[in-house]
């Protein structure tokens, strides 16, 4: 039923509304097709400013890479490839 769904995916989304985690961007990278390196000089940028979630407005700063991630995943959502 809709209720037990949505009870079984509340913990999915209990962090702040508006705002992703580090590991949710990670999944998004990876999902883009994005190199290891570059994934992880994008988490380390946010890790070492003490973030662990992203806002909207992080996400509007780093608009042209999440357009390349969306695209690349649109284009060919069945490659894994990580050489972006």
């Amino acid at each position: 039923s809709l209720v037990s769904f949505s009870a079984s995916t509340h913990h999915l989304y209990a962090h702040s509304q508006g705002f992703i985690t580090l590991d949710e961007l990670r999944v998004e990278l990876k999902a883009g097709g994005i190199s290891a390196d570059h994934e992880e000089a994008v988490i380390r940028h946010f890790a070492d400013a003490g973030q662990d979630e992203i806002s909207f407005l992080d996400y509007l700063a780093y608009i042209p890479l999440f357009v390349k991630i969306h695209d690349s995943i649109v284009e060919n959502p069945l490659d894994n490839a990580r050489n972006r």
